[in-house]
């Protein structure tokens, strides 16, 4: 268990994955990068958001990998989509976009993760496997980038920073307490 997070399933099989891009290209590579994966299966492939939603409904995957931009219905659409009508999967997404706006929109949709195509294989790999731990991998830039946007717009708007002082009356935490009778 995550601290904070959900609790991941258990598996008694390899965890259940639905690739949904509109290029076949990229969802051939995924599929074959995949398929090296014992404890990973593609069950089922969307050429579209509306697709996605219609095959998660009849597979029941564990997790979709979903591309931003597509026909029909874009990924963000289908994120929403997934997680209203199947709480249960997780939507990790798979972006050729480096833009904070779409992670951000994802993340409102309900996506788990955001992690770009041309990231490597043992990153993309990894991410699948944090959002089947019940994690959220994002891209460290973008996530900085949103980060430091926000806290602009939330200067802009007068917010006040948050203090950072400790309490005297505030316990120590068990690690600091291991560390300072040592």
């Amino acid at each position: 268990m995550t601290e904070g997070g959900p609790t991941p399933p258990t598996r008694t099989g390899p965890a259940r994955l639905l690739l949904a891009d509109d290029h076949d290209l990229i969802r051939s590579g995924l599929r074959h990068m995949l398929s090296r994966e014992q404890d990973l299966e593609v069950v089922g492939e969307a050429t579209n958001g509306l697709e996605a939603v219609e095959l998660c409904r009849r597979l029941k995957p564990d997790l979709v990998l979903m591309d931003v931009r597509m026909p029909e219905m874009d990924g963000l659409k289908a994120s929403r989509q997934v997680k209203a009508e199947q709480p249960e999967v997780s939507v990790l997404v798979v972006s050729a976009y480096e833009n904070p706006e779409y992670m951000f929109e994802a993340l409102k949709a309900g996506a788990a993760g955001y992690v770009l195509k041309g990231s490597p294989n043992s990153q993309i790999i990894g991410s699948i496997h944090r959002v089947l731990e019940g994690e959220s991998p994002l891209n460290q830039e973008l996530a900085a980038q949103l980060i430091q946007r926000l806290a602009k717009e939330l200067a802009a708007q007068g917010a006040q920073p948050i203090p950072v002082e400790t309490s005297t009356t505030e316990a120590p935490s068990a690690r600091r307490r291991d560390v300072e009778s040592a």
